[in-house]
């Protein structure tokens, strides 16, 4: 009759399970300064591949049921910018859950403004040596004229100077205009236009 500790050593299910856990743990200890667990960059790779996803069809390709999926979506959700991409700008959620991680990665900062305790604008500032660049912005549309992008730009103009930043530069995107408040906004705050560019775009479904 076979003892406990000899089930235990020859279980190939119990043997398999422990060594994946060990892998698990060597690539969340290598991943941990991107602030990512292993779990959630295989997720991240799954959504890369197709951002259309839904979460049904994306837990049928890990092999997981929908609320293991959820549980390892849900830290990446909250970090607090993905839920405003995903209404303001028409993004896939999915698709926004790769956002996850600027704060931890180096030059990045990035910015949330609240109404009545609800999270409803973010922007985000890349520093690069002395240069700061401004992007990411959007804002919920029931929270609109209320002030909430001039109290991100006034912060990040606030933290670039303490960086000892020298010129802060701010993109529009053709495709999205910045809206006369925006305008407003940049000029009130001693921004000016300097140069606009021509941004080329392969459509989808070519090679």
């Amino acid at each position: 009759m076979m003892s406990e500790r000899d089930i235990l050593a020859s279980c190939a299910c119990h043997r398999v399970r422990t060594a994946a856990r060990a892998v698990t743990r060597a690539y969340d200890e290598a991943l941990r300064p991107v602030g990512l667990r292993a779990t959630q960059l295989a997720v991240l790779v799954a959504i890369a591949a197709d951002d259309a996803l839904s979460i049904t069809a994306l837990a049928k390709l890990m092999g997981m049921d929908r609320s293991t999926l959820t549980r390892n979506l849900r830290p990446l959700e909250t970090e607090g910018m993905s839920h405003i991409f995903g209404e303001v700008l028409g993004i896939s959620s999915l698709a926004t859950i790769l956002m996850l991680g600027l704060p931890t990665r180096e030059g990045w900062h990035c910015y949330r403004a609240s109404l009545g305790g609800q999270e409803v604008a973010c922007g985000a500032m890349l520093i690069l040596g002395k240069v700061a660049l401004l992007g990411l912005e959007a804002t919920l549309p029931e929270a609109r004229r209320h002030g909430c992008q001039t109290a991100l730009l006034e912060r990040r103009l606030i933290d670039a100077r303490k960086a000892g930043c020298d010129v802060v530069v701010a993109e529009v995107c053709d495709e999205r205009p910045a809206t006369p408040d925006a305008v407003r906004n940049l000029e009130h705050l001693g921004f000016e236009e300097i140069a606009a560019t021509t941004t080329w775009r392969r459509p989808s479904g070519i090679a």
